[in-house]
């Protein structure tokens, strides 16, 4: 198959920030090709053993670093991993970024933050022949340690809340008025809403295939995912997953296939709905 996934959720006083953490494991047999779906997350990753390389559009390869972040992604993201990949990769959401740099998240779309941007991890004390739980531990504390010292202003949350409540459909929730709205999302996650509108219908759609065979009518699939029609899905699922919806469902356990029912289940602004009251956001 390539490389097995495993997703550790955070712990319940990180809920509000941090998604949790993915690790990656080669089997040992050839070389890894997956694609990173576009999202709204910030990302810390750490390649504890092997190399990983990130390719661009005209397949240029370029050799990341032992430890990296980056902001929110506007587009699926090839790469590549040598056969001896362990990689660890903590998901918060992006508007974590700003309040712990001090920096809009427009800063970080598609762009590298400084390593250390999600805390600053214990490279020596990470194995990666340990057990998921153990290289999450690693993680999460780290991002913990950062946020004992952070307090996100009032409008971080009022976006937030805003995201617990909104139902993924409308292009700006009950409430906003559009232009607050725009800004917002800007700050907050670096995004224009009609991205992250796009954003939540590909992984509404992929949760949905994902968790059934293939539909008989992808027409009709389209249209209650809430798009306008089946070439504007498809269009997105190419741009935003880095595959088809077909290949999407119909090679249960293919790697990218992974990677996607991990997104559809975190990336989701509606996934925020069963979070903490706003008054308990205020201390993470």
């Amino acid at each position: 198959m390539g490389f097995t996934l495993d997703f550790i959720a955070a712990d319940a006083d990180l809920v509000p920030w941090a998604l949790g953490v993915s690790i990656l494991r080669a089997d040992g047999a050839q070389e890894v090709r997956f694609s990173v779906p576009a999202h709204v997350l910030a990302i810390g990753t750490v390649v504890m053993s092997g190399d990983l390389w990130r390719v661009d559009q005209h397949g240029r390869q370029t050799l990341m670093p032992q430890c990296f972040a980056i902001g929110s992604a506007t587009k699926a993201q090839a790469y590549i991993g040598s056969h001896q990949l362990v990689t660890a990769s903590l998901l918060c959401m992006a508007n974590v970024l700003p309040w712990l740099t001090g920096s809009s998240a427009t800063a970080f779309v598609d762009r590298f933050a400084a390593p250390d941007a999600l805390g600053r991890v214990d490279l020596a004390g990470l194995d990666p022949a340990g057990s998921a739980g153990q290289i999450a531990a690693s993680l999460l504390g780290a991002l913990r340690h950062c946020l004992a010292s952070a307090r996100p202003p009032a409008s971080a949350l009022a976006f937030l809340t805003t995201l617990q409540q909104w139902d993924g459909q409308s292009l700006v929730p009950s409430g906003w008025h559009a232009r607050r709205w725009q800004r917002a999302c800007q700050q907050q996650l670096g995004l224009t809403p009609k991205l992250l509108q796009r954003m939540v219908r590909l992984h509404l759609s992929a949760r949905d295939s994902c968790a059934v065979p293939a539909p008989t009518s992808w027409a009709e699939h389209a249209l209650g995912a809430g798009y306008s029609d089946q070439s504007h899905m498809l269009r997105d699922y190419r741009q935003l997953a880095g595959l088809t919806p077909v290949r999407a469902s119909s090679t249960p356990g293919g790697q990218d296939l992974q990677i996607l029912k991990v997104s559809s289940h975190v990336l989701l602004p509606r996934v925020l709905s069963g979070l903490s009251p706003l008054s308990d956001l205020s201390n993470p």
